[in-house]
C-alpha cells in the first residue's frame, strides 16, 4: 500500500518537531516517512531511506519480525537492535512499534548505545565477581532492613549450596541452616547487626546439599541521615579448610606433648647469640621439676647431673658448641632423691661458620638401661640353658653374606665355639646324605619364597657321630619381597627320636589288636584325647583315626569327661546322635599312667524299637482324643443345626444365642485339637532372638535370589537372650549369607533340578548346665568338606576366590558367639548341606513371654464407615457372610473368588484393607499376600484360615490373623487393626469417587451377577 504525503498533513508538523527519531513504515516494512531527528540520527537522506526495507539497516537478529507481526496485529511492542548508520557506525537503538489507524506502523527510536555498553560492562564485572567469589569460596549479600529483602550474589548461592533459579533467601532459611549447637551464637550476631554494629561470626551451617561446613560471615551496616541502619551488606566465606587446619595444628601440638610424655622425651633450645633458652614441659618433668620452676639453662641442667657424670655431659656439650652433633648418657638426681638415667642429644645450627643455636632432647632411659643389663644377664643364662637343653640359635645374613651360630649350635654340630668360624653352607655339608635333599628344599624355600622351615634330619659330626636334630627357621624379607636374613633354632632330639621309634613299634602291636576287634574300641591318652580307634569304631562313628587323633572324646560322646561304664549318647560325624553302652578299662605300660580303653556297643536298634513303642502309644492317645472330639463336635453340630431349624420354623426362643455359643465352643475344640497334633502351645512367645530372626530373614528375603526358599521356625516358650542385638543380628546375617552362597553354588553346578532351601530354627538348649537359645541355620547347599570343617571359623580362611570373600564372615560369627559366652558348631547334613548351630546363654532369671513378634496392639471394635475393603475367598457362603457383615458396618466392599481374579483387576491405592483366605486353589493366600505387598506396600492385610501355620505367618507377616470360624466382632476388630497398623506407614492416595454402601435390613439372600472371576452383589437369592 502506498501512502501519499498528504496523509501526514496533520501529524507531520508534530513528527518533524519531535526530538526523538520517528518514522512511518508500511505493513510490509518499507520506510514511508522519516522525521528530521530520524534523518540526523540515521545519518541518511530521504532518498536513502524512503522506500527501503527496514532489514537493510539492521543486523539479522531474531525478534524484529515478531515485533512487526505484533504491530500489524494491533499491539505495540519494543525491541532493541543494532543499527548501521549512513557513516558506517553502529549504534544500539530501542525501537517502539505502534499501529496507525490507516494500517501503517509508527516507529519511534531511542539511542541506547551507552546503556547497552554499561550493561555489557556490568555483566562482565558480575562475571568477574562471580568467578572471584567461586575461586575464593566466598559470596556477598545485602539485607534491606526496611523491606526485609535479602539478596545473595551468585557466589553466596554457591557457598551455601543452593540453586539461584529455584530458591529465594530468607532470614528463616539462615536460622534453620545453622547447626543446632551454633544457633544461639548466630542469633546474637543477628542482634548485633540490627543494632548497627559491624559483626564477624563463625559458625557451622548445613548447606542446601546437606553438607555441614564452617562459614565466616562479615556484616557492615549502612546508616540513613538520622543515623539509623537501613541496610546491611556483607560477605560469607567457607572457612572449613582453615578451621580443620587450625584444629589439626592444635591436635598435632597436643599429640606432640602427649608423645613426649608417653615416650619420656623432652625437647629444649638454647640460642647462643641472644641467650634465650626453652625447655618443654616433659624436659622439666624428667628432672622432677614443675614446668617453669627453674631457668631453662645448661647450668640448671648440670646441677642435676651426678658428679661422676658431669665431665661426660660437659664433653658432649663442648662438641656441640664446636659444631658437632653430640650425645651423652648420664645419671641425674631429682629433688625427691630419685636417680634416673637420661640420654641427652644435641644438634648445632651453624651460620657463617659460627654456632648460633643448639637444639636437643632429653630422654629418660632408666628402664632401657635396666633392660640392657637384664639382657646381658639373660644372654649369659641363655648360653647355659642352650647347653643344658641341647639347643642353639643361628642367623644367616644373605646380603653380607655371613653366618653366626650360638655356642649351643656349635656344640650340636660337634664343634667347640672357639674352634669354628661358621660360613654359608657349613651346616648343609654336615647333613646326613639321606636327608640332604629335604634339607636343601626346606632351606631354599625360606630363601626363595619366605616359607618357614621346620625339619627333622640327621647330622654327621666331624668325629663321625650321627645325631638327630630338629631345625626351625624363618625368613626376614625386605619391602621389595627379597629375603634379606634367615633366623632359626636347632635342637638335638636324638633321645626323642630313639623313644619315638620304640613307640612306633608299640603302636604297631596295639593297632593289630585294635583292628582285629569286632566292637568299637577307642584308646584315650592321659589328657583325655583320642590316641587310637579301630576300624569298627570308625564305621560306627563315621570318623577316621586321622580325623580324630588328638581330639577330645567329647566329639564322639555327650560328656567332656571319660565316660564311666553305662549308657551314653554317641555322636556320629554327620551330627546324628545315638545311644551307646561303654565299658572303660585303665591300662598301664611303659608309655606312662592314665591311659584308658573304651569299648562301645551301638544301641541304636534298641532305641528305635523303644521309639516305635512310644509312637504307638501316642497314636493310641491321639485316636482316643479324636474319638472324644468327634463325639463333642457332633453334639455341637447338633446344637447349631437344631437352633437354626427352630429359628427357621419360627419357634420362640433364644436360638441364635445357643447357636453362637455352640460355634464358640467348636472353635475352641478345634484349636485344642490342633495344639495337640502340633505339639506346641496355643500362643507363640515374643523373644528378642525371634524378633531378630524375623527381621533378618525379612531383610535377606528382598535381596537373595528369588529361587531360594527361606523358612523361619521358633520353639515356644523361648526365654530372652543376654547379648547385643546388633552383634547377634550380624552373626545371623553372616550365616544366612554363607548359606546363600552354598545353595547357589550347588544350583549353578548341578545338572539336575534343584530347589535351594535355607531354614532358620530357634529352640531352647543348654550350655554349661544353664538355659540357652539354640539358633540353627540349615541349608541344602554344597556342604563343608571334612578337610575344611576344622578351619572354617579361622580368620581369613576361605574357599572362595579373593573377589568373592575375605574369610572373615564366619570368623566374626565365632567371635560374636564367644563374646556372648556361647558356642557354635558346624554339622554336615545327610545328602548334602550344612547346619550351623549357635548356642547363646539366656538372660539370667528370664521368663518366657506371651507376646508375639511385632506390634500386635489391641484395637477397639468400631464401625467401618467408608473403609475400602477387598475380600478374597473361594467359598461362596463365606464370601457372602463377610460381605454382609462388612457392608452392614458401612464398609465399601469388593469380593473375589480367587487370587487370579484379584490380580487381574487390582489397582494400587484402591483399597485400605484386604481380607485373604489362605487355603485357595491355584495361587494360595500366602502367595497372594506377597504379591499384594509388592503392588501396594501400604495395603493392610488380614489372613483367614481354619489352620494358620505360625512359621509361615512369621515369614509372610500379615497385619492380622483371624482363625476360622470367626464372628463379626472378630472380623471387624482384625480389619480395623490392620488398617491402623498400615495407616502410619503409607501415604493416603487420592480416593476415587464411590457411591456409599446402602445399609439393608436383609442380612442374607444375594444374587451373583457378572463373570466367573469377580462377584457383583445385589439383593436377591444366592
Amino acid at each position: 500500500m502506498t501512502v501519499q504525503p498528504t496523509d501526514f498533513a496533520t501529524a507531520q508538523p508534530f513528527l518533524d518537531s519531535a526530538p526523538l527519531p520517528m518514522a512511518v513504515v508500511s505493513p510490509q516494512g518499507e520506510y514511508l516517512y522519516v522525521n528530521e531527528a530520524g534523518r540526523r540520527f540515521f545519518r541518511y537522506t530521504d532518498s536513502d531511506l524512503l522506500g527501503q526495507h527496514y532489514r537493510s539497516f539492521i543486523d539479522g537478529a531474531p525478534g524484529t519480525s515478531g515485533a512487526f507481526d505484533a504491530a500489524r496485529a494491533g499491539q505495540s511492542s519494543w525491541v532493541r537492535r543494532e543499527i548501521r548508520r549512513g557513516d558506517g557506525s553502529v549504534v544500539v537503538v530501542d525501537a517502539g512499534l505502534s499501529p496507525l489507524p490507516d494500517g501503517n506502523l509508527l516507529l519511534i527510536g531511542r539511542d541506547a548505545t551507552a546503556e547497552a555498553q554499561a550493561e555489557q560492562r556490568l555483566r562482565a564485572s558480575e562475571g568477574l565477581l562471580n568467578r572471584t567469589e567461586s575461586i575464593s569460596q566466598a559470596g556477598s549479600w545485602s539485607w534491606d532492613l526496611k523491606t526485609g529483602e535479602l539478596v545473595w550474589s551468585r557466589g553466596a548461592y554457591e557457598v551455601m549450596g543452593y540453586d539461584p533459579e529455584s530458591m529465594i533467601p530468607t532470614r528463616q532459611l539462615l536460622r534453620d541452616s545453622a547447626h543446632p549447637d551454633d544457633r544461639e551464637a548466630a542469633r546474637e550476631a543477628f542482634e548485633r547487626m540490627l543494632a548497627g554494629q559491624p559483626t564477624t561470626t563463625r559458625h557451622r551451617v548445613f548447606r542446601g546439599d546437606g553438607a555441614l561446613r564452617w562459614m565466616e560471615t562479615i556484616a557492615e551496616p549502612e546508616f540513613d541521615a538520622e543515623g539509623r541502619p537501613f541496610r546491611i551488606i556483607g560477605s560469607v566465606r567457607d572457612i572449613t579448610d582453615a578451621v580443620l587446619a587450625d584444629e589439626s595444628l592444635r591436635r598435632s601440638q597436643r599429640y606432640l606433648a602427649e608423645a613426649q610424655r608417653l615416650g619420656h622425651v623432652g625437647s629444649w633450645e638454647d640460642d647462643l647469640v641472644s641467650g634465650d633458652a626453652m625447655w618443654s614441659d616433659e624436659a622439666y618433668r624428667i628432672l622432677g621439676r614443675e614446668p617453669g620452676s627453674v631457668p631453662p639453662t645448661a647450668e640448671s641442667f648440670a646441677a642435676h647431673v651426678d658428679p661422676e657424670d658431669v665431665a661426660t655431659w660437659r664433653e658432649a656439650r663442648d662438641r656441640a658448641v664446636a659444631g658437632q652433633p653430640a650425645f651423652a648418657r648420664v645419671r641425674i638426681h631429682r629433688p625427691d632423691g630419685e636417680t634416673r638415667w637420661v640420654q641427652v642429644g644435641t644438634e648445632p645450627t651453624v651460620e657463617n661458620g659460627e654456632v648460633v643455636h643448639l637444639v636437643g632432647y632429653t630422654q629418660d632411659i632408666t628402664e632401657q638401661v635396666a633392660f640392657e643389663q637384664s639382657l646381658r644377664d639373660q644372654q649369659s643364662l641363655l648360653q647355659e640353658a642352650e647347653r643344658i637343653g641341647r639347643t642353639g640359635s643361628w642367623i644367616h645374613d644373605l646380603e653380607e653374606p655371613s653366618v653366626s651360630w650360638s655356642d649351643g649350635t656349635c656344640r650340636i654340630f660337634g664343634f667347640e665355639p672357639a674352634e669354628v668360624s661358621p660360613r654359608p653352607g657349613l651346616a648343609a655339608s654336615l647333613i646326613h646324605p639321606d636327608d640332604a635333599d629335604a634339607w636343601r628344599e626346606a632351606y631354599g624355600g625360606m630363601i626363595k619364597h619366605g616359607v618357614p622351615m621346620s625339619i627333622r634330619a640327621r647330622i654327621v659330626q666331624p668325629g663321625g657321630a650321627v645325631r638327630w636334630v630338629h631345625a626351625r627357621g624363618e625368613a626376614i624379607r625386605r619391602a621389595d619381597g627379597r629375603t634379606s636374613r634367615l633366623i632359626g633354632s636347632i635342637h638335638d632330639v636324638t633321645e626323642e627320636a630313639v623313644l619315638e621309634s620304640a613307640l612306633r613299634d608299640s603302636a604297631l602291636r596295639l593297632r593289630q589288636i585294635l583292628e582285629s576287634a569286632p566292637l568299637p574300641i577307642i584308646l584315650i591318652d592321659a589328657e583325655g584325647l583320642i590316641e587310637a580307634m579301630n576300624p569298627a569304631a570308625e564305621s560306627v562313628f563315621g570318623w577316621t583315626l586321622a580325623e580324630m587323633s588328638g581330639k577330645p572324646l567329647s566329639l564322639l560322646c555327650d560328656t567332656d569327661e571319660i565316660p564311666g561304664a553305662g549308657v551314653h549318647r554317641g555322636r556320629r560325624k554327620d551330627g546324628v546322635t545315638f545311644p551307646l553302652e561303654a565299658t572303660v578299662a585303665s591300662i598301664r605300660d611303659e608309655v606312662g599312667p592314665g591311659r584308658q580303653v573304651v569299648m562301645c556297643v551301638d544301641l541304636t536298634e534298641r532305641e528305635a524299637r523303644e521309639e516305635q513303642v512310644r509312637a504307638l502309644q501316642k497314636t493310641e492317645a491321639l485316636g482316643t482324643l479324636v474319638a472324644g472330639v468327634a463325639h463333642d463336635f457332633n453334639n455341637l453340630l447338633t446344637a447349631i443345626s437344631g437352633s437354626l431349624t427352630m429359628l427357621d420354623e419360627g419357634v420362640p426362643g433364644n436360638w441364635l444365642t445357643l447357636a453362637d455359643d455352640a460355634t464358640t465352643r467348636a472353635t475352641d475344640l478345634v484349636r485344642r485339637l490342633l495344639q495337640f497334633a502340633r505339639g506346641e502351645a496355643a500362643e507363640m512367645d515374643v523373644v528378642d532372638l525371634r524378633t531378630i530372626a524375623s527381621e533378618t530373614v525379612g531383610i535377606v528375603r528382598e535381596t537373595f535370589d528369588r529361587r531360594i526358599q527361606l523358612d523361619v521356625s521358633y520353639e515356644p516358650g523361648l526365654p530372652p537372650a543376654y547379648g547385643n542385638r546388633t552383634q547377634l543380628q550380624q552373626a545371623l546375617l553372616n550365616l544366612l549369607v554363607n548359606a546363600r552362597d552354598a545353595v547357589m553354588e550347588r544350583a549353578l553346578d548341578t545338572a539336575v533340578t534343584f530347589e535351594p532351601r535355607i531354614a532358620v530354627a530357634l529352640s531352647e538348649g543348654e550350655l554349661d548346665g544353664q538355659r540357652a537359645i539354640r539358633i540353627a541355620v540349615v541349608d541344602n547347599g554344597v556342604g563343608v568338606p571334612d578337610e575344611v570343617a576344622n578351619r572354617i571359623f579361622d580368620p581369613f580362611f576361605t574357599t572362595k576366590s579373593p573377589k568373592e570373600g575375605t574369610g572373615l564372615g564366619l570368623a566374626i560369627v565365632a567371635s560374636t558367639v564367644r563374646s556372648h559366652r556361647g558356642k557354635i558348631t558346624v554339622e554336615p547334613r545327610p545328602g548334602g548341606g550344612t547346619a550351623f548351630v549357635m548356642l547363646v546363654p539366656a538372660a539370667a532369671g528370664s521368663q518366657a513371654t506371651d507376646d508375639a513378634p511385632g506390634d500386635e496392639a489391641e484395637v477397639e471394635s468400631a464401625r467401618l464407615e467408608g473403609l475400602r475393603t477387598l475380600v478374597v475367598d473361594d467359598e461362596f457362603s463365606l464370601r457372602h457372610i463377610a460381605l454382609s457383615m462388612l457392608e452392614f458396618e458401612g464398609a465399601q466392599v469388593d469380593v473375589f473368588a480367587s487370587a487370579e481374579a484379584v490380580l487381574a483387576e487390582f489397582t494400587p491405592g484402591a483399597y485400605d484393607v484386604a481380607v485373604v483366605d489362605l487355603n485357595m486353589p491355584g495361587m494360595n493366600g500366602w502367595q497372594l499376600l506377597d504379591r499384594l505387598r509388592e503392588l501396594d506396600p501400604g495395603l493392610g492385610i488380614v489372613v483367614l484360615s481354619g489352620y494358620i501355620d505360625e512359621a509361615r505367618a512369621e515369614t509372610h507377616r500379615p497385619d492380622r490373623m483371624l482363625p476360622k470360624p470367626y464372628q463379626r466382632d472378630g472380623l471387624i476388630e482384625a480389619i480395623l487393626g490392620a488398617a491402623e497398623r498400615r495407616a502410619a506407614s503409607r501415604r493416603r492416595r487420592h480416593r476415587l469417587a464411590t457411591t456409599p454402601a446402602t445399609r439393608t435390613s436383609h442380612p442374607i439372600g444375594w444374587l451373583v451377577l457378572g463373570g466367573p472371576s469377580r462377584d457383583r452383589w445385589a439383593l436377591g437369592t444366592p
